[in-house]
C-alpha cells in the first residue's frame, strides 16, 4: 500500500501541481527513486517516466499494484478532481480522462506509446465486488493495449 496518511485526508484541497508532486513522491518511494520528474507545462502527458522493471508482486505487501510485473518503459500520470461528486459521477470523468489520454497517445499526439501507464487520482472508488469503481476501473483500463493500472485515492491514504 502507499504510505499511509490520513485516511480522511482531502486530497481534491491540494493544488493540481502539490496532487503532481504527491503522485511523484509515492511513486518514488514504491517503485524507484530513479524516476525521471517533468515539470508544469507540456510534458507530453508525463508526470514522470520509468525505465525499468517494477515487480508489483514483491512491493510492500503485495497490494499496490497489478499481479505480475512489468518491465520496459512506464508513464505516470496525476489525475485530479477539483470538486469530487458522487461515486458514479467521478469513475465517469476518471474514465473520460484516461480514454483521451490513450486516445492522445494512438493518435500519435504523444511522443513515445509507453509499455505501461499507471494513473494517480483523488478520486474514491467503491469496492463492491465486481460492479464497484475498482472493479469497473480495471476491466475499462485493461481493454487498453498496454499494462495499465491506477492508484485511487484510497490506494494513496491507506
Amino acid at each position: 500500500m502507499c504510505p499511509s496518511v490520513a485516511n480522511d485526508w482531502a486530497l481534491e484541497e491540494l493544488g493540481p501541481r502539490a496532487f503532481e508532486q504527491l503522485a511523484v513522491a509515492l511513486a518514488m518511494k514504491v517503485i524507484s527513486p530513479d524516476i525521471d520528474v517533468y515539470g508544469s507545462g507540456k510534458d507530453g502527458g508525463r508526470e514522470a517516466t520509468y525505465h525499468g522493471t517494477i515487480d508489483w508482486p514483491h512491493i510492500g505487501d503485495a497490494t499496490v499494484g497489478p499481479a505480475q510485473a512489468w518491465t520496459a518503459f512506464t508513464v505516470l500520470q496525476a489525475k485530479q478532481r477539483e470538486r469530487l461528486m458522487s461515486p458514479a459521477s467521478d469513475l465517469s470523468w476518471l474514465k473520460k480522462q484516461i480514454r483521451g489520454e490513450l486516445e492522445d497517445w494512438s493518435a500519435g499526439k504523444r511522443s513515445r506509446l509507453p509499455n505501461n501507464l499507471m494513473f494517480v487520482t483523488n478520486v474514491r472508488l467503491s469496492a463492491d465486488d465486481n460492479v464497484g469503481g475498482i472493479d469497473q476501473l480495471k476491466k475499462f483500463i485493461k481493454s487498453a493495449a498496454l499494462n495499465c493500472s491506477s492508484w485511487p485515492q484510497t490506494q494513496c491514504t491507506g
